[in-house]
């Protein structure tokens, strides 16, 4: 990392929190380390003003009370097992809508921008909002 350009350049804050990072990364199980690799990956093909507004909700979420913190988690998580077309339609759903706010489905769409489509792994495995799976 030190031989990548630029790389001396920066604060030693910040090739400290580089590192860091690297650090976590290394350590996590491969299954983990790809989906969060994947998350990198699709947060980077976004315009810059859609990775701003995906920054701002997840400052959002994290000021939210941690009940719902948790339910907007989940979500993120069943969503991401789905297609992005079945994405929308149970964003739309009833069941949906009655969990979650306007303002709380709108946050999840934004999110879902930065989630890649990981396909359930296991049989049995579902969405719990309603809509086909």
């Amino acid at each position: 990392m030190r031989n990548e350009p630029g790389f001396n350049r920066l604060s030693p804050a910040t090739q400290q929190r580089l590192f860091n990072r690297l650090q976590q990364l290394d350590a996590m199980p491969p299954a983990q380390r790809a989906r969060t690799l994947e998350r990198v990956e699709a947060l980077e093909r976004l315009s810059p003003e859609q990775r701003q507004q995906v920054r701002n909700v997840m400052q959002q979420v994290g000021q939210m009370p941690v009940t719902r913190q948790r339910m907007v988690r989940k979500a993120i998580r069943d969503l991401s097992q789905l297609p992005p077309e079945q994405r929308h339609a149970i964003l739309n759903s009833q069941q949906f809508k009655d969990q979650f706010s306007g303002q709380e489905r709108q946050m999840l769409g934004t999110l879902m921008l930065a989630q890649p489509y990981v396909p359930l792994q296991r049989p049995g495995d579902g969405v719990e909002y309603g809509g086909k799976q």
